[in-house]
């Protein structure tokens, strides 16, 4: 299979950030920092997840937050959106079909999430 990869995750009961109810000050605050958290820890690998959007975000039961769907992940610039990207999500600066996945990318996305689903 050459160049195939498999990430094996646990299963984690939960509800995914858009459906996530309700949502008190005190968990806000815990998931907006657990997410900048999340980036900091990528981006000292010099790895990009690139989907952090509300249905690849979970809340698990216990408050923590936990992303699932890696398979645009990979290390920084060296792995590459797919063709069939889709225009209707407000994406970062610089996201195009079959274009390098940056960081930046990444903390645009994280900080789109807190804006929308998480503000202060």
């Amino acid at each position: 299979f050459g160049s195939l990869k498999m990430v094996v995750m646990a299963w984690v009961e939960g509800t995914t950030l858009d459906k996530h109810n309700p949502i008190t000050q005190e968990l806000n605050d815990q998931l907006r920092t657990q997410l900048h958290e999340v980036l900091a820890a990528l981006q000292r690998r010099d790895l990009v997840h690139s989907d952090f959007r509300p249905p690849n975000v979970l809340v698990s039961e216990n408050e923590v937050i936990q992303i699932i769907d890696f398979d645009w992940a990979g290390v920084d610039g060296q792995v590459f959106y797919p063709l069939t990207l889709k225009d209707n999500l407000v994406w970062a600066d610089g996201v195009c079909r079959g274009g390098a996945i940056a960081k930046s990318h990444d903390k645009f996305m994280i900080e789109e999430l807190i804006r929308m689903y998480l503000p202060s």
